[in-house]
């Protein structure tokens, strides 16, 4: 960990100076499996299929370590298939048709669904991802490997419904189609840095709590809550935009972290690159009437102290 002195020179000094082969669990080997820019982000969720418990009805639940997702779940719905002695569900009957249901906590905007099969390959002009309300989306689908690996990716970023449930369905060309393992990937729209109030009356004073998720990307990292009196031009720290401005308010946001009126405002993020600090301001003169104050967090490797995220600000107004 870094000191407070270490930290001070390393922003002020830069500011005023300037698929490889992947194991999914005991049974597959993905040859080709693709990371989304995304995983490990803010609002991201990660499910694996490896070893599934029912070729027919029944749901098979995510066992790939590291999987976060809570409901994600995937059922086979034509009669005659069985599991492999490698736990592969194996149709010698007909044509497999897959169902994966999920719920996310937020408005969906990114999903990456990569299959991995062996034999009778996929009919992707089944593919689909469906939700309440909504028509059927194709995706777009990368051969990963041949006759082996998908991907299928959707951008939901302009559908103009809120998405917070999905299926995604897909059936096989025909019979003895294998289903080896599934990779599932999410991300909603969500907010790094949310506040639970955005006024405080200024002859009372109060508090402006606040919650900050970097994503389980950045756990253990540092991070560090910083403010200025407005937001344009903005900064550039280490090649990370930070949407304040280098005012007297964000050197005095430097010089007092983790006072009393900053409590917590520089430490370390959890295990989920989650973390929890607060603005407490005293009571004022009517001058400030109308002063608005911006906070957004920045997050510090904690080994090299280089800046690698900045979130978004929230303001906080002083009325009345």
């Amino acid at each position: 960990m870094f000191t407070r002195k270490v930290w001070l020179l390393t922003i002020t000094g830069v500011l005023i100076g300037g698929g490889a082969n992947v194991r999914a669990g005991s049974g597959a080997v993905w040859l080709n499996a693709q990371v989304p820019s995304y995983r490990n982000c803010t609002g991201a969720e990660f499910s694996g299929w490896d070893q599934f418990t029912s070729a027919f009805s029944g749901p098979n639940t995510p066992d790939e370590l590291g999987s976060n997702s809570n409901d994600a779940s995937i059922t086979q719905s034509v009669p005659g298939a069985i599991l492999t002695s490698t736990c592969n569900i194996y149709n010698p009957a007909g044509p497999s048709t897959f169902v994966m249901s999920d719920t996310v906590d937020g408005d969906l905007v990114k999903v990456t669904y990569q299959v991995r099969y062996l034999g009778v390959g996929i009919n992707n002009a089944t593919v689909s991802l469906t939700y309440p309300g909504g028509v059927a989306l194709a995706p777009t689908a990368t051969e990963l490997t041949a006759n082996l690996e998908w991907m299928f990716e959707w951008d939901l970023s302009s559908v103009p419904d809120e998405i917070t449930s999905y299926t995604i369905r897909y059936t096989a060309l025909a019979e003895n189609h294998s289903l080896d393992a599934i990779r599932l990937d999410t991300q909603v729209d969500k907010e790094a840095l949310v506040a639970d109030t955005l006024t405080i009356p200024w002859s009372e004073g109060g508090s402006q709590s606040f919650s900050l998720d970097a994503g389980a990307k950045h756990a253990g990292d540092s991070y560090w809550l910083l403010g200025s009196l407005g937001t344009n031009p903005g900064l550039v720290l280490q090649g990370v935009s930070i949407p304040l401005n280098f005012d007297v308010y964000f050197l005095f946001t430097l010089e007092f972290a983790n006072t009393a009126i900053l409590p917590n405002s520089r430490d370390t993020l959890d295990a989920s690159g989650q973390g929890a600090c607060s603005f407490v301001l005293p009571s004022v003169g009517s001058e400030n009437d109308g002063v608005t104050f911006y906070h957004a967090f920045v997050v510090f490797d904690d080994l090299t102290g280089k800046a690698e995220f900045s979130s978004d600000t929230v303001p906080l107004t002083l009325v009345p």
